[in-house]
This record gives C-alpha cells, sequence and structure tokens, in this order.
C-alpha cells in the first residue's frame, strides 16, 4: 500500500500543472453542491420567513372579536386561560387590540410651524409578539410593562421613518381622534414586513396608563400550535375565551399562517439549485476526463516501460487511477474546511441582523454528498485514462 501511494505522490508532483487542473475541477464540483444546498437552505428559510413575518409563524391560528377599555382583564384572562389549557411547552399565545393612534416626536411645537402628527396603526399586546409573528428588533428591545411612568412602545420601521427616530430611547407624543394626547417612550424598532407605520405597545400599560388609546377595537387571539392540531385548538380558543367572559362576536377560529404556501413556491426554486449542482458536478467529472486522456498520450512511453520491465496492468491502472483518488481526498477536505469557513465567519459578516430568516447552517448531508460526489467523479473521469492505460501496446510503443 505504502509504495501504491508514494507512486501516486510522485505521478503528481511530476506533473505540478495536471494536478492543480484536476484539483480545481473537483473543487469546483464540491463548493457547487455545498454551496447550492446553503443557497437553496437561504432562499427557502427567507420566503417562510418572509411569510411569518406578515402573517404569522407556522400553524398560527386565530379568534377574533372585539373588546373596550372595560375588557382588558378579560383580555388577559383569555389569553392565561388559553395557556393553561395548551401548556407554555406545547404552543404559543397572544392577543393583539388593534386601533389608531396619532403620533409626532416630543420636540414638535404645536401650530403652523411644527410638526404635523402623522395616523399610526397602534397594536396593544398580551403576550410576545416574536412568538407568534417572525418580527425582529432592528435596535432596542421590546417593552415591559411598568418599567417607565411613559407607556413604552416600539416602531416599526415605517413608523420609525415617518417620526424621524433615528435612535432608541426616544420621547414621542400620542393622540387619539377621541381623547388627549401622552407621552410614549420609544424603546426599540422592530422589522414588521409591513408598509403602515405601526406603533406596539402592552395592553395592560395602555389601559392603565392612557386608557383613551383602547377605543372599542378589533381584538384578536393567536394560538400557534401543531400543523395537525387545528381540531384541538379551534375549541380552547372558543373556551378560553367563553370561561373569561368575553362576548364572542364570531365564533369561527381560522388558520392565518401561510407557511405551506410559501414552501410551496419554494419547492420550484429547489429543483432549479438541484439542477445546477448535477450540472456542476457534471462539468467537473468531464473536466477530469479531458485532464486525463490528454496527459495519456505523454505518459505513453513512461507507462510501457513500466509494463516492460515487469509491471502489469493492475499496477499502471491503479498508478493513474490512485493519483485522482488522493487529489480528491485532499481537495475534499479543503472544499469542507472552505465551507465551513464561508457558513460560520463569511455569511454572518455578511448578514443585517435584521435579516428575518434564520441563519444558515452548514448542510452536512450537502457536504457528505459532495465529497462523496467528488470522489466518484475523480474515479470516473480517471476510469478511461486508465483503462486505456493498460491497453498500451508495449511492443508498438518500445518500437517508436
Amino acid at each position: 500500500m505504502s509504495r501504491v501511494l508514494r507512486s501516486c505522490v510522485h505521478d503528481l508532483r511530476a506533473r505540478p500543472l495536471r494536478t492543480v487542473l484536476t484539483a480545481l475541477s473537483m473543487l469546483v464540483g464540491v463548493l457547487a453542491v455545498v454551496g447550492v444546498s446553503a443557497a437553496d437552505q437561504l432562499s427557502t428559510g427567507y420566503v417562510v420567513a418572509a411569510h411569518e413575518q406578515l402573517r404569522g409563524r407556522e400553524a398560527t391560528y386565530a379568534l377574533s372579536t372585539t373588546i373596550g377599555p372595560q375588557d382588558v382583564a378579560a383580555a388577559h384572562r383569555w389569553v392565561e386561560g388559553v395557556q393553561a389549557r395548551i401548556g407554555p411547552q406545547d404552543a404559543a399565545v397572544g392577543l393583539i387590540v388593534e386601533t389608531a393612534v396619532r403620533g409626532a416626536p416630543a420636540s414638535a411645537e404645536p401650530g403652523a410651524g411644527g410638526r404635523v402628527q402623522q395616523d399610526l396603526s397602534a397594536r396593544w399586546v398580551v403576550g410576545a409578539v416574536d412568538d407568534v409573528y417572525r418580527r425582529p428588533l432592528v435596535t432596542g428591545s421590546w417593552p415591559r410593562a411598568g418599567t417607565s411612568g411613559a407607556p413604552g412602545v416600539v416602531l416599526n420601521e415605517a413608523a420609525a421613518r415617518r417620526l424621524e427616530v433615528t435612535r432608541v430611547p426616544a420621547t414621542l407624543t400620542l393622540g387619539t381622534p377621541q381623547d388627549g394626547t401622552a407621552a410614549a417612550a420609544v424603546v426599540g424598532v422592530v422589522a414588521d414586513g409591513l408598509s403602515e407605520p405601526t406603533v406596539y405597545g402592552t395592553l395592560v400599560e395602555a389601559a392603565e396608563v392612557w386608557p383613551a388609546s383602547l377605543p372599542a377595537g378589533s381584538a384578536t387571539t393567536y394560538l400557534r400550535a401543531g400543523v395537525e392540531s387545528f381540531g384541538a385548538a379551534a375549541p380552547v380558543l372558543r373556551e378560553a375565551a367563553e370561561v373569561a367572559g368575553i362576548d364572542l362576536v364570531d365564533r369561527d377560529v381560522r388558520r392565518v399562517d401561510t407557511v405551506e404556501e410559501a414552501r410551496a413556491s419554494a419547492r420550484v426554486v429547489q429543483s432549479a439549485f438541484v439542477a445546477c449542482a448535477v450540472v456542476a458536478l457534471v462539468v467537473a467529472g468531464i473536466g477530469i476526463l479531458n485532464i486525463g486522456l490528454a496527459s495519456l498520450s505523454d505518459r505513453a512511453r513512461e507507462l510501457v516501460v513500466r509494463r516492460a520491465v515487469g509491471a502489469r496492468r493492475l499496477d499502471v491502472f491503479v498508478q493513474v487511477l490512485g493519483a485522482n483518488l488522493v487529489v480528491a481526498l485532499i481537495v475534499s477536505c479543503g472544499a469542507v474546511a472552505l465551507a465551513v469557513l464561508g457558513v460560520h465567519v463569511v455569511a454572518p459578516a455578511l448578514t443585517p441582523h435584521t435579516f428575518v430568516a434564520d441563519p444558515v447552517t452548514l448542510p452536512w448531508p450537502a457536504v457528505l454528498n459532495g465529497t462523496a460526489a467528488a470522489v466518484v467523479t475523480s474515479l470516473a473521469g480517471a476510469a478511461a485514462p486508465a483503462v486505456s492505460a493498460t491497453r498500451l501496446d508495449v511492443a508498438d510503443a518500445l518500437r517508436s
């Protein structure tokens, strides 16, 4: 075995240009498989995440009604009742009351010279919004009830631009068409994917500090559970509302997320990625085959001399094939190192922290498949030259 390995290494060192070209062909094949798999993972993750950002995470069910300021305590009991029935380890639940407010920076002066108050959509929340929706924070944090005298709020990016909020914490003056104004502390900015300027706050704090912000508005309780759990989710939402004393205008429970449709759309792109990987591997194999056949004519005399001095056909076959196999193993190790570096160092450095999709992880199945494909491609590309080498006519070659 050591003699065969020494022969292969000597063969590679004797023809460095051929070795480099063969290695590059293999490297392209391995990195193509890994890169295509990572790109597929990223594109699919982004499509699904964009849908979860706007319509809710996978398997999100909703029940809507109308509540007013007097129903805030009942709304909390509704959420607590759902949580008690499902268990926090099995699902997530949150309630959102949608109203409308007006906002302007606290520094804006009233009158003709001041800034006009902007119309905003307000969403007062019980529970964590990001448990139901995929909404990463651009800066700051989500508000917590009772942390300050002024209600803490989070703006989406559209509202932050409209109100010219460039950093947090900041102070806003919020008002309603029915009542006066109140100061609010902006503690964060969130990427929610909505084009409508929106402010988020906690329902309990809005009810205590600024009840005028809660006229009778649409309230929706969202329950994120298993994909096949609609039959269990619907009665849980209805029963918890009735026990809490919530008057349900409509008892219709619906699934609001569109993740299944997003995955169906992503499958079309996946087919294109697979086709690209196959093409890259075929190109790599053709490159190895061309290099092997081109070098065979240059090495014909060397190989037949070996045959003349006693080398068997198997020895010649192993010499030609083994050199490519050694290159394949070395290149595969290098490709794995480059893939790890790209996924864990390069990709995080180039990805903005507000990117809605989950970070790309190293696709180990693709790494293993790419390595195996590189070895198989190398053997397939070198097999024809190796077989041709064993069939060289010793007498004719020596006479020439």
